[in-house]
């Protein structure tokens, strides 16, 4: 599947909050599954997001690298220019109606956030039933 980095960024995010809610078993595994991938290609994305760190920052009084004030424009404008790489990612797609059995920490059932549903949209397949 072609996806921008930044739709992996996201969707990360999104997949290790689902890491705390209690899941069907073969749910929990398809997301794992895809956290898996998307990790694994977001590792070439962190080693060249932080060689622009390197490139526009120097190291703070605690060590630290991080990018100084007058290079936070470029640094933005190359960052952005890496999130915009789209790459291709073998995620396996989820029914959306393998969402319904969801338990929030709280045990509230059938509770999703719509945000982590937005930044997984991708790797669901159906409408919900009414």
């Amino acid at each position: 599947m072609k996806l921008y980095l930044r739709q992996l960024v996201s969707a990360r995010e999104s997949l290790q909050q689902f890491g705390g809610e209690k899941l069907p078993v073969k749910l929990a595994y398809r997301i794992q599954r895809n956290l898996r991938k998307i990790n694994n290609e977001l590792q070439d994305f962190e080693e060249a997001r932080l060689e622009l760190v390197r490139k526009y920052g120097k190291q703070n009084e605690k060590g630290f690298m991080e990018v100084v004030p007058e290079n936070m424009e470029a640094f933005n404008a190359d960052l952005k220019t890496l999130l915009d790489e789209e790459v291709d990612v073998d995620i396996q797609s989820i029914p959306i109606q393998d969402l319904a059995d969801v338990q929030t920490k709280e045990g509230l059932p059938n509770a999703v956030a719509p945000l982590l549903l937005m930044n997984l949209d991708f790797m669901f397949d159906g409408e919900v039933a009414k």
